[in-house]
């Protein structure tokens, strides 16, 4: 039985969003990057002038433009971010995304999406 348990968590582990995050190479901002300092600010700024939780921060290298936010519950939910959206957008832009994720975040559409993947 410890052994099934064993495998269980493993395969979890791996396909869990923390398994996807690890695989398309997610980082936390660099402290020596300005732009990605700013994101950070921005994010934090969005959150509480919508009374929401700030959600972490983590970054993907690439030169796509795209935004999403990851998780299970508002309290432990990720905002992912490509280096490619702080690159091409201006701030007013990126403000007008991150504002319309974490609103998702904050209306909860982070719980039915946890409740649709446990019905598949």
């Amino acid at each position: 039985m410890v052994l099934l348990w064993s495998l269980i968590r493993i395969v979890f582990r791996r396909t869990g969003v923390g398994g996807v995050l690890r695989r398309i190479a997610a980082r936390p901002p660099r402290p020596d990057d300005l732009a990605e300092q700013r994101l950070v600010n921005l994010v934090e700024e969005i959150a509480i002038a919508g009374s929401v939780t700030p959600p972490s921060v983590l970054l993907v290298d690439t030169p796509a433009a795209n935004a999403a936010a990851v998780g299970l519950t508002i309290e432990d939910a990720t905002l992912v971010v490509t280096r490619g959206f702080l690159d091409r957008l201006p701030r007013e832009q990126q403000q007008a995304v991150l504002a319309h994720v974490i609103a998702s975040i904050g209306n909860g559409d982070l719980a039915v999406a946890k409740e649709i993947l446990t019905v598949l």
